[in-house]
This record gives structure tokens, sequence and C-alpha cells, in this order.
């Protein structure tokens, strides 16, 4: 392996394999699924007309990927379930938007009562038999702890895996469909001990002789339908029915899972049995974080706070999202490029990862980078490219139909010049969208870093440490165009390194972010150095002080 490796800490690398199983592809293999044009119109990425897995093992293993944290997810049945239809129409179009099998999804939507505990072992059992066999001259292992990734990183050859869960709903078993319906009030501890307790403790205890060497290492409370524990942000097009438990808080029944995921206690109550896992506040409502955050304060619990594959908005608290609070009275959304969701980091969010030595994972997701304002603007073009590159290969099918057609070795000539002609337009054009993408995601990291140091002297430069990679590969996202799987991370690498050596103004995004300015947010690291942290040293750092048996059953916080 290069010394220039990348860590992912979000993808959903076998996801899609494990649930086209019946194909036979291997995980080590690029799953290719064709979409519908419809699909392209609703998600409003050029990309869906073709679904390649961007994160397979192949991808990895040629790619100098140190370690990847592969995320397990069950599908949610609200996916099922969307506002329009439930009929076949809708099967096909959710089976192109996930790149699921239609036969998969008819089997999930008959099931009743609901187990998704099922379907996250199968999931699992899945990633082991994957890893069994060489990729690409590269051995995938999964690394129990932070010794064990030192061990795989100096071996060579080895991309340690570490697992987390997208979800808690992921959890749950024998949940009767009428549940997720029902109203974040009416959610009681007795639920929780009903339909997901003992599966926690079952997850606890994955590994060889359930030895808990398995054991996840992170796993996201909410995500995007209702669970009946946390409440959850608004993060699917319209069709979809996210209205229960939407930024609601957190339950009584959510509550109980936070202090069985973060013990170190058996099911029983006997301490330093099971091993902590570690929450991704990621998708969690603006309502639900903070009082997470208060809970783990009050509590004096060291625990970290993780956004795994997150973007940055600019809003200055949580409560700018919280109805009936002074700040969302005043608050009035920017009209920069940011995207100032409830899903994007606001400045609260940003001090508590730093507070907590926690970590960002910045997503590789167009939907989120950026505002819609700035994908459609001017000043980056990302939108208007797509549309010129579209009608270029338009033009460009129609002009070899015609040189096909005719026998005239000039009218030939003419027609392949025309095709030179558009084939460098579209060159241009797609370099023009993947230097957009650069400054957007280069925007998200500043933020983070300002952010930082706005909060104390002390912090100045800090924020670089605590940013990184995570993807949301294979999670059904808005990939970035030409540079949207693994295949291009050493390009997405160059392109940020040129940027940290002559930083662009990114003034749509911060008015006082001139070349100087973001010379200046640099603190005198130099660009090679921050971005070996972003691409691998700043999540080594966190893997030691988080992924070792001393932190993750120890008798004390």
């Amino acid at each position: 392996m290069s010394d220039k490796g990348i860590i992912d800490i979000h993808s959903h690398s076998v996801m899609t394999h494990y649930r086209n199983k019946r194909s036979g592809v291997p995980a080590c293999k690029e799953i290719i699924k064709e979409v519908w044009p419809l699909v392209d119109k609703i998600m409003g990425n050029q990309t869906f007309r073709s679904y390649n897995t961007q994160a397979d093992f192949g991808k990895l293993a040629n790619n100098d990927v140190f370690a990847i944290i592969i995320s397990l997810y069950p599908l949610e049945r609200k996916w099922f379930m969307p506002k329009l239809s439930n009929g076949n129409l809708m099967i096909e179009l959710i089976s192109n938007i996930t790149g699921y099998s239609k036969s998969n999804i008819r089997k999930l939507t008959a099931e009743e009562p609901i187990n998704y505990f099922a379907d996250l072992v199968g999931e699992y059992e899945y990633l082991k038999e994957q890893i069994k066999k060489q990729c690409n001259g590269k051995n995938f292992k999964i690394a129990v702890d932070y010794d064990d990734f030192a061990r795989n990183l100096q071996s060579g050859n080895t991309v340690s895996i570490i697992l987390s869960i997208e979800g808690a709903s992921s959890l749950g078993s024998n949940i009767p469909e009428k549940f997720l319906e029902k109203r974040p009030s009416k959610v009681m501890v007795s639920d929780y001990n009903k339909f997901y307790r003992d599966n926690v403790f079952k997850m606890k205890s994955w590994g060889p002789n359930n030895d808990s060497t398995h054991s996840p290492f992170i796993i996201g409370l909410s995500h995007h339908f209702w669970n009946m524990l946390c409440g959850h942000c608004e993060s699917l097009p319209f069709f979809f029915n996210q209205r229960v438990g939407k930024e609601s808080g957190i339950t009584p029944a959510g509550w109980k899972m936070i202090e069985d995921l973060l013990s170190t206690n058996d099911k029983n109550g006997v301490p330093n049995k099971t091993r902590r896992i570690l929450i991704d506040v990621k998708h969690m409502s603006p309502k639900a974080r903070k009082s997470y955050y208060e809970y783990l304060e009050n509590k004096n619990l060291k625990v970290p706070i993780i956004f795994s594959h997150a973007a940055v908005g600019d809003a200055p608290s949580l409560d700018s999202f919280i109805r009936k609070t002074e700040d969302h009275k005043r608050f009035k959304n920017p009209k920069n490029y940011f995207n100032t969701s409830t899903l994007s980091l606001n400045d609260e969010d940003i001090k508590q990862v730093i507070k907590t030595d926690g970590i960002i994972g910045i997503v590789l997701h167009e939907g989120r980078i950026a505002s819609n304002k700035a994908m459609k603007g001017k000043a980056y073009g990302v939108k208007n490219n797509k549309k010129l590159i579209d009608n270029l290969e338009q033009e460009i099918k129609d002009l070899e139909t015609r040189k096909r057609r005719t026998g005239n070795v000039t009218k030939k000539n003419r027609l392949m010049r025309k095709i030179n002609n558009r084939l460098i337009k579209i060159g241009k054009a797609k370099e023009q969208i993947k230097h957009a993408y650069v400054c957007m995601i280069m925007a998200n990291i500043f933020r983070v870093v300002e952010t930082t140091y706005k909060m104390d002297n002390n912090y100045q430069g800090k924020g670089w440490d605590h940013v990184c990679i995570g993807s949301d590969y294979d999670g059904m996202i808005n990939k970035l165009d030409y540079l949207g799987t693994a295949n291009e991370f050493p390009e997405l690498r160059n392109r940020f390194l040129k940027f940290l050596k002559q930083p662009e103004p990114l003034l749509g995004f911060d008015e006082s972010w001139t070349t100087k300015k973001l010379k200046d947010l640099q603190f005198g690291i130099s660009p090679d150095k921050l971005i070996e942290m972003f691409f691998s040293e700043n999540v080594k750092s966190f893997f030691k002080k988080f992924y070792n048996v001393n932190y993750l059953i120890k008798k004390s916080n």
C-alpha cells in the first residue's frame, strides 16, 4: 500500500451485492444496473442513468484504501409505502432508485410483522463470506480494534473493515406495520423492551464464538423514517412519507436504547461484558441532537460526537430549527451557497464535535454539499453544464448516424471533425463540473475550520483535525458526476491539494473568503499535511482514541 492511503468512515460497500446476491456477483466485482430516465428527472442527477456500484471491494483494493467503515442497513419499509402508489410501477421505480432486485422488494413488502434484525444479520453474514477471498491482490479483514487495524496497515496488503449500522430501526424485530405510525408521545420503554432490546445485545455479541469482536463501532439512532426511538430530519424526495416523527425528539424507548448502546454492561447489568457502541448523530433531528448533547454533558460521559456522512450548513444553532425557540423565530435561511437543511451541521453541531474530540465525515453527495442555488447558479454552472453535455451527446449520436450512412469520404471527415469538436466541449464541461464539486466540498471544510477558530483562539487550526471522508458510497446517493466512485479517490486527493496550494475565492459561500483569507485559515499547516490529515491521519487518530478495548470496555467514563 502507498503511504498516501485513504480511509472512508461511511460506505455501504456490500449492500447492493447483498440485495442482489442471487445474481452471483461477488463484492469484489462491480454491479451495473440500468435505470429509467424518469429516475434521473426525480433525483436530479444524470449519473442515475446507470447504477454502478461505487465502492465495491475491487475499487477499494485498487485505490489504496487503508480502511473503510462499512455500514449495514436493512431497507426501511416506508421506502415501499410512498405517497403516490404501492403497485408494480412503484416497485419498478424503487428498484431503479435503490439498485435492489424487484423480487427482494416484493418479499420485503409482503413481510408482516417487520423483522429488520433478521435482514441485518443476513447482511453481516454475507459480508463475512465475501471477505474470505483476496480481491485484486488485497485481503479484506474485519479489524477488531485499533491494534488489529495497525497490524493490517503494517502488512501492506490488507484493507481493514470496521462495522457500523445505519439507523437503529435495523435492530427491530416482530414490529407490526401499524407501529410505523405510532406517535412519538405514545411510545414507551416497553416498546423498546418488546421490539429492540434482545437484538441490541445479540448484536453486541457478534464475533467468533460470540466474543463481541465484531460488535459495530458506530450506529445511527435514526435514518429516513420513524422508528419509535428518535426523530429524523427530512431527507427524501416528495413522494416518500416521512411525516410521522419528523423533527421530533428522543422517546423514552430511544433513551433506553442509548443507555444500553453506550454501556459496557451485559443484558443482565453485569459490568464490562459488552462493548459500548458510539452514536452517529447524522439523520437525528435538531431537537434530538440537542437533547443528546445535553445528556452526555449532564452524565459527564466522554463520548465523541460523530457525523459519519454529513455536509455543513450556515446556521448558528440547533434552536434555529426547533419551533417555538427564540433562535427559530429570528432565523432566516441565508442566501449563500451552503445547504442549510436540518441534515447539515450548524455552528452548535461543529462546536460539539470539537469539544468531544469527535469527527465529521464529509459526504460526497451532490444534493447535500451545497444548495440548489449553487448548483443552478452561473458561478459553478453544474446544472447548465449537465444540460450542455446531454445536448452534445445527442448531437454526437446524430452525427455518428449520418457518418455511418454516407459513403462520401469528404463528408465523413467533416462529420468526424464536428464529433471531435463536441467531444472537446464535453471534456471542458466535465472539468467545470468536477472543479465546482471541489470548491463546494472545500467550502464545507473551511466552514468547520473557521467556526472552530471562532470558538476560542486556543482552537486555532484544530478544525482541520476533525474532518475526513464519509462518502456514503452505494447508499443511494446523488453521487458526484465524474468523481463519484472510489476509483476517483486519488483524483479527489490531487484536486484538493491543488486547491489548498492556490485557493480560489469562495465568495458565494462566505463573502470574506478571499484567496488570502483561505490561506490564513490553513494556519501555516502545509497543504500536503492537510491532505494527509483529511484522507487518513485524522481517522487513524480517532481509531486510536476510541476504537480500543480500554475505551470500548472500561470500568469508568
